[in-house]
């Protein structure tokens, strides 16, 4: 198997109707420590999440992950497992920042919404009046379309002649243009005409935060740390604007060959508005609940956000920049290169689960859900 195919082999159109059909989900390993024991959850029930995540880590082959569970009530767990540095064996800790991938659309599409809010925007602008000649129908593809994934445009991280992926990986600190990013996606045919269906697409936030910033007069980093980061507090929590991680942060890893690559230091402009935002598990879950709780919107947007389309698998929706699994309700993000995340609620559980690699072994889920819905089985809320 070439070693591309290793990289990306989780990768799937999120709503996959198998997360509902994992059997292995059934096997438990014996408890091992590095959970926090937190007000509420009897030692027993920290231990399975424990033997949970120790067994989702060793199931999916990966590095290290961190996993948050929040109860209903608000009782808190906190565990770890693995290693933050292979090459120094280094465990996993508490509090380490991860490349969080396609969670930072959730990001992108609140501060559309904001501008939107403010009379700057409108959902039905089409992308023509914005950046005229930029993409093939673009005067009818509107800005509500990008957010939810039906305008059809073609997703340039999947594209194959060359390999977007492989050469992502042969050149990690390369700088890439936002131009050349779209010329990639327009090099590729339409999925469907625009509002005609659902395709997730890559393309569609890249153009997303290009509009923040024609608006705004600021660069996307500015909009997103002074809208959101700033007002919630989230100091652990970056848009960088090169390829190293900021202090604090775990390594990343990708799976090589057999073995695993360092890829720690890898630019981040390839997943501009899309999937560069480096983050830890306690601010993804003041985030969480800010995006459910619709904290930095009014009502109108916040219903907007949450108004799915169909992603083509029975109860799994996209609304604006948020993700609807079943009963899940949030994002998945997966840099590819070092990094995946799965934030989401479930039945009233919060669930933050980051891992520094993507899976080792074939796998159909990302490895961050894969891990999430272990423990909710795990713990009996399925």
């Amino acid at each position: 198997m070439k070693w591309w195919k290793c990289l990306c082999r989780s990768r799937r159109i999120r709503g996959l109707a198998c997360v509902f059909m994992l059997t292995v989900l059934t096997a438990l390993l014996s408890a091992c420590g590095g959970g926090s024991d937190a007000p509420g959850f009897d030692s027993q029930t920290a231990q399975l999440m424990q033997a949970s995540l120790d067994a989702g880590v060793s199931e999916i082959g990966v590095p290290g992950a961190t996993m948050t569970v929040v109860r209903p009530d608000g009782a808190r767990w906190a565990g770890v497992s693995g290693l933050s540095v292979i090459e120094q064996n280094t465990a996993m800790a508490p509090g380490l920042k991860f490349r969080i991938g396609s969670v930072s659309k959730t990001f992108t599409a609140t501060v559309v919404l904001q501008l939107v809010q403010e009379g700057a925007l409108s959902l039905d602008d089409k992308l023509e009046s914005l950046f005229p000649g930029l993409v093939p129908n673009g005067a009818r593809i509107s800005v509500h379309q990008m957010l939810n994934h039906t305008s059809g445009l073609f997703d340039y991280a999947q594209a194959k002649n060359p390999d977007f992926l492989e050469g992502l990986f042969l050149n990690p600190l390369r700088k890439w243009k936002r131009e050349e990013l779209i010329a990639i996606a327009n090099a590729n045919a339409p999925y469907f005409p625009p509002g005609t269906g659902f395709h997730y697409s890559n393309t569609n936030y890249v153009l997303l935060a290009m509009i923040i910033e024609r608006i705004t007069g600021r660069t996307y980093s500015q909009e997103v740390t002074a809208r959101i980061l700033v007002p919630l507090g989230l100091e652990n929590t970056s848009v960088p604007d090169g390829p190293d991680m900021p202090a604090g942060s775990t390594e990343g890893y990708a799976y090589v060959t057999d073995r695993w690559v360092n890829v720690t230091r890898f630019d981040p402009s390839w997943a501009f508005g899309t999937g560069g935002i480096v983050s830890n598990s306690g601010d993804m879950l003041i985030w969480l609940d800010a995006l459910l709780k619709g904290a930095l919107l009014d009502p109108q947007r916040k219903a907007q956000m949450f108004t799915y389309v169909s992603m083509g698998v029975p109860g799994f929706g996209y609304g604006l920049g948020i993700e609807k699994q079943g009963e899940a309700v949030g994002h998945t993000g997966d840099f590819v290169y070092g990094g995946q995340a799965a934030v989401y609620e479930y039945k009233g559980w919060r669930f933050i689960v980051l891992v520094n690699a993507s899976p080792s072994k074939e796998i159909q889920l990302f490895g961050s859900e894969y891990i999430m819905y272990k423990t909710i089985k795990a713990l009996g809320i399925w």
